[in-house]
This record gives C-alpha cells, structure tokens and sequence, in this order.
C-alpha cells in the first residue's frame, strides 16, 4: 500500500509530463490486461535453487579464469559477498551494478566470464552482490543508504584504497554518491546507461515502466518463462534466446520477488541531480542509442550535469551490459584509454 500511495503521488507530481503520453505508449490498456492475463495464468516459483542453474545455462568448454569470493558484514550486521578477480597489478577497478546479480552465476556462464575476464586483464576487479542479492544476505531492507554503505564497506574489506567505479543502471547513482563522499579514493568514474533522477525520462519510457511495475512482484517467480520475458525484453530487445535465457535466470537466482520488488521502489526514489555538479574526478559515460529502460536523453543529461565528463553514444537499444556485443572490444577499449589519458 506504501508503494502504490508514493506511485500514486508521483503520478499526480508529473501529470503533466505524463498527460498525453498515451497515444505515443508502446504499452496499451489492451496489452497492460493481456499481462495481467499471463502472469495469472502462469505458475509462480517462490524460490530457486542455484544448484541447478549451471545446468540450464549454455556452457563452453575450455580454461577459464578464476574468481575468489569472501564475504564482510555491513555496519548494519548484513553479510555482503564480494568477489576478486583479475590482474595483481594496474588501477582496480570495483563495479557497481544497480540491476540483480549472482557472482556464482555470472561466472558460470561463458559470455559474462568472458567480459569480466577481458575487463580484468589489465586491472584488479571487484564485484559484489548487493544486501539482498545473490550471496549476500537477505535480511535486511534495502534503502539509498545502505547502496552506499555497501560500496563503502566492500572497498574497504578488500582493500582498495582507491578504484575506477564502474556503475551500470541505477548502480551508477550509487559510485556518483561514493564519488562525492569519498573523491580521494575514486581514480576514474565510468558510467553505463545511468540517469540523475526519473524526472530525465521521457513520458512514454515513464508510462511504461508505470505499468509494468505492478506485475513484477508476480512475474519476476513465475515458472512460465513468457512472464519473466516481459521484463528482459525491456533490458534485452535485441538479446538473442541465449542471452534471454541467461538473463531470465539470472533475475530467479538474484533475488525473490518481495526483494526485486523492494529494489525497484527504491530505484524509483532516487534522485542525485544535486550531486552531479560536484563530482571532481575524470568521468566517462556511456549509452546505448535505443535504450528501452534508460532514454538516451537522461544519460547526456548526465553527462552535462558532471564538470567535463566525456560521452560516449553507443548504438544499438539492449540496457544490459554483454558480453558479445558487436562493439564490445570498443567498450572495454574506450574505458582503456580513458583511463590511461586521465
């Protein structure tokens, strides 16, 4: 009820951004009611065992790099999994990923291996699972707080004294705060399909995430992979089965639907825009054209917003980072340079 009240009243706050979206909407009524239908229809998972998801996963053979995970506990007491990877030697770099992830899991699958490795040839990485998330604990709330006290308390556990923060999604917001908490300890900023705050998205992104909100909590365990497929196709349009496939799991094993539901209201409240100008370390930003999730109007507004970061438009309309993008070499080449030049 808390959520539909603040929904209701950020609706009423954006009226009239919103009015008139309805004609442009990609979702109709008539599609928002066939949803409902599917996700009804569909039987609802309440949980999934990671042991068998290395078995439903595509896998190639070969030798493989290897990840070490550990654990930390959070000033709250909460247990955040974190894992190391990568070369001994070069800046680090810690990524701060705002969507679900399973450190197990990434590295069970070949192609996310694949782009963590290559990330890591020159460069120490740290990943970890958000409280919550994947290996992490799962008993406390999720707030803006605890994003950043998450960060915070895995740099220090590993011992990074000062990284690159690689922030996808709503992750970015959070290495933006840790870049202006902390500006001493954070060497270079690199931002993947990012925004300051949902006021940057356009009216039909808006609407459509509006109605298809409602129906994540039910969607998000439903066994029937047509419901799961709702969502990936906002992350994924131009995924292939593989890549659809990998993804749907990936949600099931991240989280459970109270949590992932948890997760997008708070994502739904945050707003950095004040932050922004006063991030004073080299920033890259980068955005995917067609970007169903985050408009490509909210990452240059982004861009503009932090004193001289450099934008990178990338073709092209998958919000997800993969790993076998046509222009994933040029990627990770990019984030190379701009890090060796800044």
């Amino acid at each position: 009820m808390e959520f539909i009240n603040t929904l209701t009243e950020f609706m009423q706050n954006h009226e009239a951004v919103l009015s008139g979206a309805a004609a442009a909407m990609a979702i109709t009524g008539v599609m928002a009611t066939w949803c409902v239908r599917l996700v009804q229809q569909a039987g609802l998972a309440k949980h999934i065992a990671w042991s068998n998801f290395a078995e439903r996963i595509s896998e190639l053979p070969g030798t493989e790099p290897k990840q070490e995970i550990r654990f930390c506990n959070a000033p709250d007491g909460s247990a955040l999994a974190y894992a190391t990877s990568g070369s001994t030697s070069g800046v680090p770099i810690v990524r701060s990923l705002g969507w679900f992830t399973h450190l197990e899991a990434e590295w069970a699958y070949s192609q996310g291996r694949a782009l963590w490795a290559q990330i890591g040839i020159n460069h120490p990485l740290v990943r970890y699972d958000g409280r919550g998330i994947g290996l992490s604990s799962r008993a406390s709330s999720v707030t803006e707080q605890s994003s950043l006290e998450d960060l915070e308390t895995v740099m220090d556990a590993a011992g990074v004294e000062k990284a690159a923060l690689f922030g996808l999604s709503e992750g970015g917001l959070t290495a933006i705060q840790y870049a202006a908490k902390h500006p001493d300890r954070v060497s270079h900023l690199i931002l993947y399909g990012t925004y300051l705050s949902l006021d940057d998205f356009s009216p039909v992104t808006l609407e459509r995430w509006l109605t298809l909100m409602p129906l994540f909590e039910h969607a998000w365990g439903a066994d029937d992979p047509a419901a799961r497929q709702l969502f990936t196709s906002q992350f994924l349009p131009d995924g292939n089965r593989a890549q659809n496939h990998y993804f749907n799991e990936m949600q099931r094993a991240s989280a459970d639907p109270a949590r992932a539901l948890e997760y997008i209201q708070k994502s739904i409240l945050r707003n950095i825009a004040e932050l922004a100008p006063s991030i004073d370390v080299p920033t890259l930003v980068f955005h995917r054209q067609g970007d169903l999730c985050v408009p490509v109007e909210a990452g240059r507004k982004l861009a503009s917003a932090i004193p001289n970061a450099q934008f990178e438009l990338l073709p092209g309309n998958n919000h997800w980072m993969l790993a076998l993008e046509d222009d994933s070499d040029h990627v990770i080449a990019t984030m190379e340079d701009f890090m060796q030049r800044n």
